[in-house]
């Protein structure tokens, strides 16, 4: 039993909040919550049945050979819990082991970008498991060779036969996340489903070469804006539905947008809100933003690397494309810490969202307090250094594109904006920010106070420095990291459109777009909200010989 425990540990303690010790309660198996075959609390009684197989054939002294196979197969196993585990209680979906490889290893780079210790200290520390794991398992299956069965173990094993039977009939293949709530779990099954999945993923990346090719044998279409505006795409990190709907904090939410609407009307600042559908629970934030860029529904990390490395996907009919052929210049805002091991190039990177300008790090002259996971500048600073130093005075029409910082997990930014953003630079006073560090559990207090900051500070960059003609379109990429479940708060996000240009905003309403929040919305799709944000742009803004996109709410369809 302590070998089937340990596979499931892992599991149990990073939950430990959220979950009882004890498997079983009167209550919780009258409401079917904690019972024998299934328990929705993630304790770590369960058994493998694999495990438990070659535990009893070594016991009854059927297997003598290949004790050192059975001992790899186990720590192996025990690996791929903790990483399956993981990714599930990170990401609130469904591993897939093709996509969530390229995701550790480019959340490895990061981890050794910002605490190279930590990430010495957590691999020491599983090789020091795993070997200690594969000596107690070996040392167990050569002692249990030299004693008889006792009754008991002939009991145990008429047992879990009759488990292992009823479990077949109960659960069948392993399909998705409900997976982590039996009992008794076949690992095969699991591996199997693994691998489907990342096959299923690998024929998505084919469809989008379909695409491509489709799109290739069309006729270019030309759209020509008149009028044209500044753009700024402003993705503000972890703005999602819970804000409207987690009792705890919504009233508080309520208040401050509200107040966020009131005071740019006051400047003449007209808003229409929404809800969005984002690709993704609580990240990664490339695939929100991607799939709104480009209109298609990019849902995993693989087809995203296909599609950043495939020139030909990067001129389809886009958003991106019909500004290019505008005469509108890219500005990429991103002021992460310079990162050069991770896989993807800043060749490929500019390439794919046509970008003109980088604003980088080492370009915002930052020498104040850093916040949260990956250390950023605060926003404030950042926005409005961009905006000084290289929108100002900037004479072609633009794209800002930037993606806020200081909301992200564990949700550590300033407190307040500064009247004036230049003396946050070189600010080394702790009382400025919200006590936290590196990895820190996030809680819905910081979390609310990090979203105040960030609306905040757009509203006042908005009031201070946006032109008559400037539209600013604030999305949430997904929901926050790990106070929410796609069960009870969905894939929702919040979004905003702001200009003074009342034509452009009242075309939204179609769209389910409305002055609040709290009224009738019909919410959109991030992909959906791509050809929806384009057609307004052009019929506002350009000639009217133009043809309109068709707006597309689940966004471009695969073949």
């Amino acid at each position: 039993m302590v070998f089937n425990f340990t596979l499931f540990a892992f599991n149990y303690f990073i939950q430990i909040d959220s979950n009882n010790f004890l498997p079983f309660s009167l209550k919780g198996l009258k409401k079917g919550r904690r019972g024998v075959f299934i328990s929705y609390n993630m304790d770590f009684f369960r058994f493998s049945m694999e495990i438990s197989i070659i535990i009893l054939l070594y016991r009854f002294a059927v297997l003598e050979k290949g004790i050192y196979i059975f001992s790899f197969i186990y720590c192996f196993l025990l690996i791929f819990n903790i990483y399956h585990f993981a990714f599930a209680y990170i990401y609130k979906t469904t591993p897939v082991i093709a996509n969530d490889i390229k995701l550790l290893r480019d959340g490895m780079a990061i981890l050794y970008n910002e605490s190279k210790i930590k990430l010495l200290g957590y691999a020491i520390g599983l090789i020091i498991l795993v070997i200690a794991v594969f000596t107690f398992f070996t040392l167990y299956l050569s002692f249990s060779l030299r004693f008889e069965p006792v009754p008991i173990t002939y009991f145990v094993t008429l047992l879990l036969s009759v488990v292992f039977v009823s479990a077949i009939l109960r659960k069948g293949i392993y399909r998705n996340r409900r997976d982590l709530t039996y009992r008794f779990l076949f690992m095969t099954a699991r591996l199997i489903a693994h691998i489907r999945n990342s096959h299923d993923l690998l024929k998505n990346k084919l469809r989008f070469k379909n695409l491509i090719k489709s799109i290739e044998e069309k006729d270019v279409i030309t759209r020509a804006i008149n009028k044209k505006p500044n753009l700024y795409f402003i993705f503000i990190e972890s703005y999602g539905s819970l804000l409207v709907k987690e009792n705890k904090i919504k009233s508080q939410y309520k208040s401050l947008i509200e107040d966020f609407t009131q005071q740019l009307n006051k400047s003449n600042w007209g808003v229409k809100s929404n809800l969005s559908e984002s690709i993704t629970l609580i990240g990664p934030s490339w695939l929100a933003y991607s799939s709104f860029l480009y209109g298609c529904r990019i849902e995993s990390h693989l087809t995203y690397e296909y599609l950043i490395k495939n020139k030909a996907f990067h001129k389809i009919d886009s958003i991106l494309n019909t500004l290019n052929e505008n005469n509108y210049t890219i500005f990429n805002l991103n002021p992460t810490k310079p990162n050069a091991n991770l896989p993807i190039s800043m060749d490929d990177l500019t390439s794919f969202y046509h970008v003109d300008n980088w604003i980088l790090r080492d370009d915002i002259n930052y020498k104040g307090l850093e916040y949260g996971f990956g250390e950023f500048p605060a926003d404030q600073y950042t926005l409005n250094y961009a905006y000084e130093n290289y929108l100002r005075q900037f004479m072609s029409p633009f794209i800002l594109f930037y993606l806020t910082k200081n909301s992200h997990s564990p949700y550590i930014s300033p407190k307040k904006p500064l009247d004036d953003w230049r003396k946050i630079n070189g600010c080394k006073k702790k009382d400025h920010s919200i006590s936290g560090g590196f990895l820190t559990r996030p809680n819905l207090t910081d979390y609310i106070n990090s979203i105040q900051y960030q609306i905040k500070v757009i509203e006042k960059f908005i009031i201070e420095n946006g032109n008559e003609n400037d539209i600013f379109l604030l999305v949430g990429d997904h929901q926050p990291h790990e106070l929410t479940n796609g069960e009870e708060f969905g894939l929702e996000t919040i979004v905003h459109v702001v200009s003074k240009n009342q034509n452009f905003l009242n075309g939204f309403e179609k769209y389910g777009f409305r002055d609040s929040l709290y009224d009738n919305i019909s919410p959109v799709k991030h992909e959906g909200l791509h050809s929806a944000f384009l057609r307004e742009l052009l019929r506002c803004f350009g000639k009217s010989e133009n043809v309109l996109p068709d707006y597309e709410p689940n966004g471009k369809q695969l073949p």
